[in-house]
């Protein structure tokens, strides 16, 4: 099956190509930026302009994150990481300028790891020093699973995963597969009389009072599946967003346990 549609590909490549010659004839090819002929190129997934756009609606009202990702996918050597050492060049690259450009640069960054398409690691160069870039089709399909994404926009998206001949929305991703034993939570710090509310899918909601001098634990039988978890504190910001190394929105688990390191 696969190699029927290397030859279609092949033969699409071949048409555009006459096309492309009778439409200009006297065309000199040291004209064009091909990549077969040149250095300097990367491997990017066809429909990463539809990618970015939704990016950049998940992202903060005024605050795209489409430039910066960018940026950061043309500094991998398609390996999906990547490493800072010029915070301040990132940011000119991404767009931002003057005083708060390398902070708000930063912001962006910490906008797409709390979205989960990156995760970052501190270093020598600072905080973001390294860069780990999540496949963007599964996190939208979670994203959109969670009700976050336009429906207009994912329908958008398979339209052309199917265009491309590609199964990324179709294969189940990290968060939907079950694990064999329960993995070691991931500590969260809470201040001292903030309440951690978690709902499930279905519309379920429960809470608990963080206290000074106790951890702040949920034990959850059966076969939950949460959706989200947030601070009834006001801030308006979610308290989880991974869980145990996996993106937190509906991750079904035989037992779930959330360990949050209470503060003042």
């Amino acid at each position: 099956m696969a190699t029927g549609r290397k030859v279609r590909v092949k033969k699409i490549v071949r048409r555009k190509l006459e096309l492309r010659q009778s439409l200009w004839p006297d065309l000199h090819e040291e004209r064009l930026w091909l990549r077969q002929k040149s250095d300097g190129w990367l491997s990017i997934p066809r429909a990463f302009p539809l990618l970015l756009r939704i990016m950049d609606m998940l992202a903060p009202k005024g605050k795209p994150v489409s430039q910066t990702y960018l940026d950061l996918m043309c500094r991998t050597n398609d390996d999906a990481f990547g490493i800072v050492n010029k915070p301040r060049e990132r940011a000119y690259y991404a767009g931002f300028t003057g005083e708060r450009a390398e902070r708000t640069w930063a912001d962006r960054m910490k906008i797409l790891a709390g979205l989960d398409f990156i995760d970052i690691k501190r270093g020598a160069s600072g905080p973001i020093n390294y860069i780990l870039l999540y496949n963007p089709y599964h996190v939208i399909k979670r994203h959109h699973q969670d009700g976050k994404v336009d429906e207009a926009a994912y329908n958008a998206l398979k339209e052309r995963v199917i265009e491309i001949g590609a199964d990324y929305l179709d294969a189940p991703t990290t968060s939907e597969k079950e694990p064999s034993v329960l993995e070691k939570p991931k500590k969260n710090h809470v201040k001292s009389g903030s309440i951690l509310f978690v709902r499930f899918k279905g519309g379920a909601i429960s809470s608990t009072r963080a206290t000074m001098g106790s951890d702040l634990d949920f034990a959850l039988p059966g076969r939950p599946v949460l959706t989200s978890a947030w601070l009834g504190s006001g801030e308006g910001e979610p308290l989880l967003h991974r869980v145990a190394g996996s993106v937190f929105p509906s991750r079904p688990c035989s037992q779930f346990l959330m360990t949050c390191k209470v503060k003042t």
